[in-house]
């Protein structure tokens, strides 16, 4: 369903750069006409079938045993589903938003309206984004009973208007709407690796490294044992020298 709202919209907005273009005739533009309404009832068609899906289950059934719910029950319930069909609205013109920049970014050629609507859907997109998380996190606040409905009627009509109109020239960007809510607490927090403590490089230890301390040490021991053996032997071969040299005499001396 996903991929084919999308190649509906790049349909609807093919169709709006052709009809923009002029120098059509008549029966062409009717034509043409005709075919972006029936692309356009499609996607409202997939958007309403896909709000019914997402919509919470358990809202719908409790809503509609009004008389077993308390007032208080109903008025949360009403807002989670008001919240949840902002969330998908704003989803949904994010998808739009996506496939007219693919639609622009295709093009050989940008015209200075459309390097402007490029500009513009960038920045829709960013701040579609920034309501999109505000409201998730305003939702699950509702949803822990930790803010009052009260306060969520008052920023509704303002969340409205920009959901609405927010591509309209004289449509204000209130970054300030979402102040009366202390939302910190549903933030959702990137984890940090616990640091690993520094260490001195002379301390630094690798597998096996100390294996290969041991390996030196006893090399070197093995050479200091090996130079002394040599210096014995040495002195070995010159005592048998001497002792070869004076034998002789001592023999004939004794003859």
């Amino acid at each position: 369903l996903k991929k084919s709202i999308n190649k509906l919209q790049r349909f609807r907005v093919q169709i709006r750069d052709w009809l923009a273009q002029g120098g059509l005739q008549g029966d062409c533009k009717d034509k043409l006409e005709s075919a972006r309404k029936r692309v356009e009832s499609d996607m409202q068609r997939f958007k309403d079938f896909e709000r019914d899906v997402k919509t919470k289950a358990f809202s719908t059934n409790a809503l509609n045993r009004g008389d077993e719910l308390e007032l208080e029950d109903a008025e949360k319930m009403k807002y989670q589903e008001w919240l949840a069909s902002s969330i998908q609205s704003l989803n949904d013109q994010l998808d739009q938003f996506e496939a007219d920049l693919e639609i622009l970014a295709n093009k050989r050629s940008l015209s200075s309206d459309d390097k402007a609507r490029q500009g513009q859907f960038k920045t829709l997109q960013e701040q579609h984004r920034w309501h999109i998380k505000k409201l998730e996190q305003l939702l699950r606040a509702v949803d822990n009973d930790a803010v009052d409905m009260s306060d969520v009627a008052l920023v509704r009509d303002s969340i409205d208007f920009y959901v609405d109109n927010n591509q309209e020239p004289d449509c204000y960007h209130d970054e300030t709407v979402y102040d009366c809510f202390d939302l910190v607490e549903y933030e959702e927090k990137a984890i940090v690796p616990p640091k690993s403590p520094k260490q001195e490089p002379a301390e630094c230890s690798t597998p096996g490294s100390s294996n290969a301390k041991d390996d030196k040490a006893a090399k070197t021991k093995e050479k200091e044992k090996r130079r002394k053996d040599e210096k014995k032997d040495k002195k070995r071969e010159e005592r048998d020298k001497k002792a070869a040299a004076t034998t002789p005499t001592g023999a004939a001396k004794g003859g």
